[in-house]
């Protein structure tokens, strides 16, 4: 595919926020000649298409971007641990003057390509997997082996361990394991390890301010036998919920997920786990499931939402197709029972805590469908008057973080108890997601943010969001330690989790989207001579209740010269127009100005509850979603050629290439679709070609486009079919649909969010790329 380079017919700059002039003398550069993503995307993916990688050390791995098959030789696939350089400076200095961070994005669970292969899981018996007795790593391939096999030297700390009776091998003449190609923990990067007893998930000490009470009395000490993961469903009943079509659109959305909906879609929901459903306004609502229940399942009012308990754990927790019957008929008859509600309040909070004593004990999930300011119970919160008038003063910070301190500790009991509580958010109003967000933050949940919840808009994109959580690779009560070699340390982690006194990262569920980023910093020059290594360990219980670790290990490059962290020298002599940079940070002046357009840094009038949303997802996304995030794929829709997105005679599908995110490379009679993870917009422009519309939205004037319609129509037509498969792929490549807009041109208020998503302009309070360009040859 090409787009147009033409100059006739381009668009004047969309409906935009202000961004900043630029001032000072304008260095004439050519915008067609500026460094591109876009180029470079390409250009790896037609590298990697069609040859495997191959994970050794001293080669550059493909780009998060890139979809491509890994072939695991000992170090873990980039796409479960992507470093900022894959050649470490051998010292502080080094690393400064280079201004490269030592970093590393983790993602444990990420999703495989088919092509690979599994994970391997280890089965260790009683004794569990082997461990270094100094410093706890755990076997791996770049262990060595010593005292004719009697003892492995760890490669973190160089200390050597005995090895027990029933690990120990032999070693052949090159002083490797006879066994070494039977077992996967010597020679594949990533492994889970089956773990005994000891590994399992230990009950947290008592709280000094319990939550709740509970009618148990808690185990002071002791280990969590894993079982299969529970689910706690919470939808708000309030009237906000109700008169948006919120709570109706959760329920089907949970009936269509538990029991399919008898024709084309089945189920997806675990079938080894558990649910409970919880309704709440200004009381909490809890159902009795059990499969002995005749007729409408009985309600259990607890109206005391200061002091939380469970008022009885009969028929709480049931396994779906066994209740069955009372299931479909508490989600069925819910919306219609609170048609007339007049409670506009909501206990969240308790709600919550309430949640969290349901799986006090086991770990599990909660689930929450909120769309009101919880302004009573636990964690109660009053509206803010006007936040703008905090905007530019010393109190502007106090609308990024809890409001009541009730919101952390539900987050912090919640992680130490195995529990991850995600929320689907449909207010009307501001719900201030600096408090309540936090326990989605600090539990390893996700929010979901459906700001003036509007049923047709939004309900599909809900379900595919429901859809997802329930299907992607989750565990919980999960733990994490990263560990590095002799000369390396742990500087900073970040990410959506708790971390506890003892610097490991708690979990209350992670999942297959989730990321954490480390950074790290030299204790001592480094050895050039041998591999830096970093080890990351997560503990986990999986959905179907076995407890288990992961182990992902990286060995890399020590290098002394600063050529060589760059891998590619700087060019010798170029124009004094021309910025200089080495070729693997040529676009790295577009991504930092693409961080600063990003809401959470971007100025004006963003609201605080979009701000605060948008830094908990950027927090824990993925290195592939958060590029894609800061640089939106943007399609030209009316220049696809006749054979691009369509399967040949083999099958296969090649997708078209993407365009760059500026309106001086489109056009007035072109359509362009652009997506950032989160939301995706078609725009049309003015001058569009009446037969492109008919085949794309079956009308044939631009003024007959209806802009609120919530997907692309499914049309017989050669081009509907084309965009249809683009769209279906990235579907199946992030497993949800975003939210889909259209911005007419000059016509629908869309536009506005669709300029601001052309990062490469003067917009979000800052200036285009062309003109970071000029500041930086200036």
């Amino acid at each position: 595919m090409s787009y147009a380079h033409s100059t006739r017919a381009h668009i004047p700059q969309p409906p935009h926020s202000a961004g900043t002039p630029y001032k000072g003398f304008r260095a004439a550069i050519e915008p067609n000649q500026m460094p591109s993503p876009i180029d470079t995307i390409e250009v790896d993916r037609e590298k990697w298409e069609d040859q495997p990688y191959m994970t050794l050390p001293g080669k550059h791995p493909p780009l998060s971007t890139t979809d491509f098959v890994a072939i695991d030789q000992g170090n873990s696939s980039p796409r479960y641990v992507r470093m900022s350089t894959w050649n470490v400076p051998s010292t502080s200095r080094l690393a400064s003057d280079c201004e490269i961070p030592i970093a590393a994005v983790i993602q444990p669970f990420a999703d495989q390509d088919p092509r690979e292969e599994p994970i391997p899981l280890v089965e260790t018996g009683p004794s569990g997997p082997p461990r270094c007795t100094h410093c706890r790593a755990y076997v791996n391939p770049w262990c060595t082996w010593v005292a004719s096999g009697s003892r492995w030297k760890c490669n973190l700390c160089g200390h050597e361990t005995e090895v027990s009776s029933e690990y120990y091998c032999n070693l052949d003449a090159n002083l490797l394991r006879l066994d070494q190609l039977q077992r996967p923990e010597l020679t594949k990067g990533t492994v889970d390890f089956a773990v005994p007893e000891e590994y399992w998930a230990p009950n947290p000490p008592p709280h000094i301010r319990p939550l709740y009470f509970s009618v148990v009395a808690p185990s002071m000490s002791g280990l969590r036998k894993p079982q299969p993961m529970d689910y706690v469903f919470v939808l708000d009943v309030s009237q906000e919920a109700v008169r948006s079509g919120f709570l109706k659109v959760a329920c089907a959305t949970l009936l269509e997920v538990l029991f399919g909906d008898g024709e084309s879609i089945p189920p997806c929901f675990p079938q080894s786990s558990r649910i409970a459903i919880l309704a709440f306004d200004r009381t909490l609502q809890f159902y009795n499931l059990s499969s002995e229940i005749v007729g409408q399942p009985p309600m259990l009012v607890v109206p005391d939402i200061d002091d939380v308990f469970l008022p009885s754990t009969t028929g709480l927790f049931v396994t779906p197709t066994e209740s069955r019957d009372a299931v479909v008929d508490l989600l069925t008859t819910l919306p219609i029972r609170h048609e007339q509600t007049l409670e506009t309040e909501a206990a969240l909070g308790s709600a919550l805590a309430a949640s969290l004593a349901a799986l006090a004990g086991r770990g599990g999930q909660v689930v929450a469908f909120a769309a009101t300011l919880p302004t009573i119970g636990l964690g109660a919160l009053q509206p803010l008057v006007d936040e703008s008038t905090l905007y530019g003063t010393d109190k502007e910070r106090t609308l990024f973080m809890p409001r009541e301190e009730t919101w952390k500790d539900i987050g912090e009991q919640c992680a130490s108890e195995g529990v991850g509580v995600s929320m689907f958010l449909g207010m009307g109003r501001p719900i201030d997601v600096g408090s309540i967000g936090v326990v989605s933050t600090l539990s390893g949940g996700e929010m979901f943010f459906h700001p003036k919840f509007d049923a047709l808009r939004d309900g599909i994109v809900l379900s595919s969001q429901v859809k997802r959580l329930l299907t992607r690779t989750t565990a919980y009560s999960c733990s994490m330690r990263i560990r590095t070699s002799n000369g390396l340390r742990v500087a900073n982690q970040y990410g959506n989790f708790y971390e506890s006194p003892a610097a490991d990262l708690e979990f209350g569920t992670i999942d297959a989207d989730k990321a954490i980023g480390v950074s790290f910093e030299h204790t001592r020059t480094l050895d050039d001579r041998q591999y830096a290594f970093i080890q990351a360990a997560m503990l986990y219980t999986t959905v179907t209740g076995e407890r288990r670790v992961r182990v992902l290990n990286v060995a890399l490059r020590v290098v002394t010269l600063a050529g060589n962290v760059f891998q590619k020298f700087c060019a010798a002599s170029a124009a004094p127009s021309q910025l200089i940079l080495p070729e693997s940070s040529r676009t790295l002046p577009l991504f930092i100005l693409c961080m600063m357009k990003t809401k959470p840094l971007k100025g004006r009038n963003v609201t605080a509850d979009v701000r605060n949303y948008y830094a908990h997802k950027i927090m824990a996304m993925s290195a592939r979603s958060i590029m894609y995030h800061l640089y939106p794929r943007m399609l030209a829709v009316h220049d696809l050629n006749d054979v691009i997105a369509l399967p040949d005679e083999n099958g296969k599908i090649d997708m078209p290439s993407l365009m760059r995110d500026s309106h001086l490379f489109m056009e007035s009679h072109g359509v362009y679709i652009i997506d950032n993870e989160d939301l995706m917009i078609m725009w049309i422009g003015g001058a569009v070609s009446p037969q492109v519309l008919k085949d794309l939205l079956d009308v044939d004037d631009i003024l007959q486009v209806d802009p609120r319609i919530p997907y692309l129509p499914h049309l017989p037509t050669r081009l509907s079919t084309q965009v249809r498969n683009v769209l279906g792929q990235r579907f199946a490549e992030r497993g949800y649909i975003p939210k889909f807009l259209i911005a007419r041109q000059n016509l629908d208020a869309a536009e506005i969010e669709f300029s601001d998503m052309l990062v490469e302009d003067q917009n979000n309070a800052a200036m285009s790329y062309l003109d970071c360009e000029r500041y930086v040859v200036s």
